[in-house]
């Protein structure tokens, strides 16, 4: 047993026991996604969402951080104080298969702040897709994970209760008719309405650690007569001061469906209906002095706000399709690698660290091939014996995931060697029951 200390402003907490209890899954993405949204609180002022406390707060903030800087082991270390894990889940549905590290919470926490994914290969590694209120804007939780997934996206924020679960209203500018018909202050429990949740908070140290991000958050609304398709806004009623990315995005919406009509708020200015003005994470992207009841003076471009129709848009995965292929347009996927001088090419073809190591029973293996070609990965004891034959097929170029189970094998150092075109690296990792 292994104790640990961390510091967050002027607290010291100790952690006692396995502090590594990261798990490990595999399987549909999308459809764990699914799971998550079902076990979300859905009653109206029944108040299971609690704003977390100050000290609740600096520890999220600090998971979070530890993920966007790939210090998992640590963001675990954090979120087992306020009832959160860290969970590594390759998604088998892509090829090749995806790692992301899920932010989650636990089975037995009465925390439903929301579910946070982060990519630690993203090909687009500005690009956050966030959707703050799943269950009352139908499938825009689901939508979410989609893109998230076809963009590769650097994170994904879900929301982790109805908007309108708890019965205090937020302090924060602006009312909606969304929880009971009446036009009424926000709730606390409404992410996109709030400046103590998990979503203002989030995106806080996600604007420190990566000041170019571009956050995109999915809406959804009823479409009354007269309405169009799509209510697109930065934030704020003013053009961006540099790329004007929602109008882009606007344009490409209308070359893949040419039947979708919109309003943009810094265009159709007579329009003010859901235009994001009072959200607070646009807000905060637009440089607010204070987000939580103040207009920002200036739109960045870095907030794109999406209300959506059901019809067209929200309401089929070939729907969401548009959404996710608009954004692929307006933010083109980065290289997986840059080729500047032949000196280089050596380094494409890497066998890197498996995660955790040591491990029990099971870890991740990571490698990266220069082209595509007839590939093997296997594992053998300390004494040149085969253990595991985990790849022997044609495999594209990039990066890829392995994982490995080793709960049948003993104590010890295996031998990881992947070959490729003529082409071998070996690593040790060392298995601790």
């Amino acid at each position: 047993m292994m104790n640990r200390f961390i510091v967050v402003s002027s607290f010291v907490i100790l952690f006692t026991g396995d502090i590594h209890a990261q798990s490990f899954h595999s399987g549909n993405f999308l459809l764990y996604i699914d799971s998550v949204i079902s076990a979300m609180p859905s009653g109206i002022g029944t108040n299971e969402y609690k704003t977390p406390t100050s000290t609740q707060g600096l520890l999220f903030g600090t998971a979070v951080e530890h993920c966007l800087t790939k210090k998992y082991t640590d963001a675990q270390v954090a979120a087992k104080y306020f009832g959160y894990h860290v969970i590594a889940f390759t998604d088998t549905t892509t090829a090749p298969n995806r790692l992301y590290y899920i932010l989650l919470r636990g089975r037995d926490s009465s925390n439903h702040w929301g579910t946070f994914v982060f990519n630690p290969s993203p090909r687009r590694s500005k690009l956050v897709i966030q959707s703050p209120h799943e269950l009352f804007d139908t499938k825009t939780g689901a939508q979410g994970a989609y893109v998230f997934q076809e963009l590769s996206a650097l994170a994904f924020f879900l929301n982790g209760s109805h908007r309108c679960n708890s019965a205090t209203a937020s302090q924060c500018s602006g009312t909606t008719t969304a929880c009971g018909g009446v036009s009424a202050p926000f709730k606390i429990s409404d992410q996109a309405h709030s400046v103590d949740g998990t979503f203002q908070l989030g995106t806080i140290i996600l604007l420190q650690q990566k000041s170019d991000a571009i956050v995109v958050q999915l809406h959804g609304f009823g479409k009354g007569t007269g309405d169009p398709d799509l209510i697109m806004g930065n934030g704020t009623n003013k053009s961006p001061i540099n790329n004007d990315y929602l109008l882009q995005l606007k344009n490409a919406l209308s070359t893949i469906d040419t039947s979708l009509t919109f309003k943009v708020a810094h265009i159709d200015t007579s329009w003010t209906e859901l235009t994001g003005t009072t959200n607070t994470q646009g807000r905060l992207i637009n440089n607010s002095e204070n987000p939580c009841s103040t207009k920002p003076g200036e739109a960045t471009g870095k907030f794109l706000h999406i209300e959506q129709a059901y019809s067209k848009l929200r309401d089929t995965k070939t729907n969401w399709k548009k959404v996710s292929d608009a954004l692929g347009i307006v933010f083109p996927a980065e290289p997986t690698s840059v080729k500047t001088s032949s000196s280089k090419l050596p380094n494409e073809f890497l066998l890197l660290t498996n995660y955790p190591n040591p491990f029990n029973p099971t870890t991740v293996i990571y490698y990266k091939l220069p082209s595509t070609g007839f590939t093997s990965l296997k594992v053998y004891d300390d004494i040149g014996r085969e253990v595991a034959q985990l790849v022997n097929e044609v495999q594209h170029e990039g990066e890829h995931t392995v994982q490995f189970d080793g709960k049948i094998l003993s104590n010890g150092v295996y031998i990881v060697r992947l070959f490729c075109e003529g082409k071998f690296q070996l690593m040790k990792m060392l298995l601790i029951k």
